[in-house]
C-alpha cells in the first residue's frame, strides 16, 4: 500500500477541528482564530496533493494536465476561503456568509477553470440521441441546483444593501451551476483519463462545498447561531486532497477500462425531480410561503424528464431497429440472410389457396477461383456488386437474399412459372455485365434452380429442389436457369430438361 501522508494530514485537521468545534459549542474556550485556521491549512494540503498527482509521470498526459488544473484551482479556493476568514476575524459580529469581491472573484475564477479543465477532458464517443439524453439529464441536475440555491442563498441575499455583495453572489451562483452542468455531463458521457472512485469523491467535495452556505443560511433563519461552513469548507479540502490521492494510487489503465466499459444509465435526473419536490412540500407546508420560483421549476423539472424519456424511446426505438436489421441481414451484401428468407418462404407459403410460389436459387460460377487468384476482399466486392444487381431484378412482393458464400437466393410469392423464366432472364442479364473490382475486370457466369410450388407445399422441399434445378443448370454453358422437374431427382442433380435459357459463357479476366 502506497503512503499517503498529505491525505492523512488533511484527515488529522478535519478531525481536530471537529473536536475543536465540538468542545467550543458547548464551553467557547481559547482564540476565534483556532476555528478558522483549517481552512486555510486544509487549502495548503490540497494543493500540495493535486501538485504531486499532477506530476506523476506514471499517469496519461491528459490525466497530468487535468491535475494540473486543479492545482490551480486548489491555490484560487484557498486563497479565496482565506479572504472569507479575514473578513469574519475583522468583523465577528457580522455574522451570514460575509460574502466579499475578493471571494467572489477568487472562487468564480475557481469555478471557470475546472470547467475549463472538464471540457480539456477526452470523452467516449456518443450517438447523438445519448448526447440529447446527457444534456437533458445534465440540465435537469442544473435546475435543480439551482433551485436550492435560490431557495437557501440567492434570495436571501437580495435583501442585502450592498449592491456589489449581491451581484458578485449572483454571479458566483451563476459560474457555480455551469460547473454543475459540466460535471453532470462528464459523469454521464464516461470518462477515460480520471479515476472513477477519484472523480466521485471530487463531486461529492463540489457538493459539500455548495451545500453548507445555504445550511448555515437556512440554520440562521431559526435563529441558530452556527457556522456549517466552517466545517463544509475544511471537509471538502479533505475529500477533495482523497480524490487527488486516489487518482495516483489508483491502478494503470483502471480508468480506461471503466470508460470503455461505460453504459449510459443515471438516476441523477430523477433524483433531482425528487429533490426539488421535497423542496415544494417544504416551502408550502412548512414554511407556507408562495414561492413561485420553485413552483416553475419543479414544473420545469418535471418537463425536461419527460422530454429525456421521449428522446431515449425514440433512441431505443432505433437501437431495436438496429439490432433487429443485424439479426435478419447479411453483414457484407445487406441482403436478408438466411434466417429472414426461411421466415419470409415460410410466409408465403402458408396462405390459403392455390397461390403460386417459386423459388429461385443462383450459384456464382468459378468464384472460388476470384477468391484464389484475386483474394477475398475481391471476392467480397464482387459479391457486394452481384447483390446490387439481384435486388434490382426481383419486385413485387418478391425477395432477395444472400444463403452463405456465393448462394443468392429469391422467394417469388405469387409467380407462376413463367413469371419466374422472366426474373430468371433478368437476373442473367443483370449478371452479362462484367464485375470491376478492386480494378480487376470480372466477369460473372451464375447457375440458376427454379422451384415452381404453391401454397402448403413444404419450404425446406422447395429449396431442395431448387437447389438440385441450380446443379442441373451447371452443365450448360455460360448463365443458364432450368426449372425443377422430378426426372432430376431419378438420374441425379446432373439431369436436366431441354430448352433452359442461356447466354454465352464469359472467361474470367483479370
Amino acid at each position: 500500500m502506497q503512503r499517503r501522508p498529505l491525505l492523512r494530514l488533511s484527515g488529522a485537521l478535519l478531525g481536530v477541528f471537529v473536536v475543536w468545534l465540538a468542545v467550543t459549542a458547548i464551553h467557547p474556550i481559547g482564540p476565534m482564530i483556532l476555528l478558522w485556521l483549517p481552512i486555510p491549512a486544509g487549502g495548503v494540503v490540497l494543493t500540495a496533493v493535486y501538485w504531486r498527482t499532477s506530476r506523476d509521470s506514471r499517469l496519461p498526459a491528459p490525466t497530468q494536465r487535468f491535475w494540473r488544473h486543479l492545482t490551480a484551482v486548489a491555490v484560487l479556493v484557498t486563497a479565496g476561503s482565506s479572504s472569507q476568514v479575514v473578513e469574519v476575524l475583522d468583523n465577528p459580529a457580522g455574522g451570514g456568509l460575509q460574502t466579499n469581491p475578493v471571494m467572489v472573484a477568487f472562487n468564480g475564477t475557481a469555478v471557470l477553470l475546472i470547467v475549463y479543465a472538464l471540457a480539456r477532458l477526452p470523452m467516449n464517443r456518443q450517438t447523438p440521441g445519448e448526447l440529447v439524453r446527457i444534456m437533458l439529464d445534465a440540465g435537469t441536475v442544473m435546475l435543480a441546483a439551482g433551485v436550492f440555491m435560490w431557495r437557501f442563498q440567492t434570495r436571501p441575499m437580495l435583501g442585502h444593501e450592498d449592491t456589489a455583495t449581491v451581484l458578485g453572489s449572483l454571479g458566483l451562483t451563476a459560474v457555480a451551476l455551469v460547473a454543475v452542468f459540466a460535471v453532470v455531463k462528464v459523469m454521464l458521457s464516461g470518462y477515460t483519463f480520471i479515476d472513477t472512485k477519484g472523480l466521485r469523491l471530487l463531486i461529492l467535495a463540489m457538493v459539500v462545498g455548495t451545500v453548507a452556505p445555504p445550511v448555515q443560511t437556512a440554520l440562521e433563519s431559526f435563529g441558530a447561531r452556527t457556522f456549517p461552513m466552517q466545517l463544509g469548507l475544511p471537509a471538502m479540502f479533505f475529500l477533495a486532497a482523497w480524490a487527488g490521492e486516489q487518482q495516483r494510487v489508483a491502478p494503470a489503465g483502471e480508468a480506461s477500462r471503466r470508460g470503455r466499459r461505460h453504459t449510459y444509465y443515471s438516476l441523477l435526473p430523477y433524483a433531482a425531480v425528487v429533490a426539488v419536490d421535497g423542496l415544494l412540500l417544504y416551502v408550502s407546508w412548512v414554511t407556507r410561503t408562495n414561492d413561485r420560483v420553485v413552483v416553475g421549476a419543479a414544473v420545469l423539472l418535471t418537463t425536461l424528464v419527460v422530454l429525456r424519456q421521449i428522446t431515449a424511446f425514440r433512441d431505443n426505438g432505433r437501437l431495436l431497429d438496429q439490432l433487429h436489421h443485424v439479426a435478419t441481414h447479411d453483414a457484407l451484401t445487406q441482403l436478408p440472410n438466411r434466417a429472414y428468407f426461411s421466415t419470409r418462404l415460410q410466409e408465403a407459403t402458408s396462405g390459403a389457396g392455390a397461390r403460386p410460389v417459386a423459388v429461385v436459387l443462383i450459384d456464382l460460377d468459378d468464384f472460388k477461383e476470384v477468391n484464389d487468384t484475386l483474394g477475398h476482399e475481391v471476392g467480397d466486392l464482387l459479391l457486394v456488386e452481384v447483390a446490387q444487381r439481384l435486388k434490382g431484378c426481383v419486385d413485387g412482393d418478391g425477395l432477395v437474399a444472400r444463403l452463405g458464400g456465393d448462394e443468392f437466393v429469391a422467394v417469388l410469392d405469387g409467380s407462376a412459372p413463367h413469371a419466374a423464366d422472366l426474373t430468371a432472364a433478368r437476373i442473367a442479364e443483370a449478371l452479362r455485365t462484367p464485375a470491376v473490382a478492386a480494378g480487376h475486370e470480372l466477369p460473372i457466369r451464375a447457375s440458376i434452380g427454379i422451384a415452381d410450388g404453391h401454397c402448403g407445399d413444404e419450404p425446406s422441399v422447395l429449396l431442395r429442389h431448387a437447389d438440385i434445378a441450380m446443379y442441373a443448370a451447371k452443365d450448360l454453358p455460360g448463365t443458364a436457369h432450368l426449372h425443377y422437374h422430378p426426372a432430376m431427382t431419378g438420374t441425379g442433380s446432373r439431369t436436366h430438361q431441354p430448352g433452359p435459357a442461356v447466354t454465352e459463357p464469359v472467361k474470367l479476366r483479370v
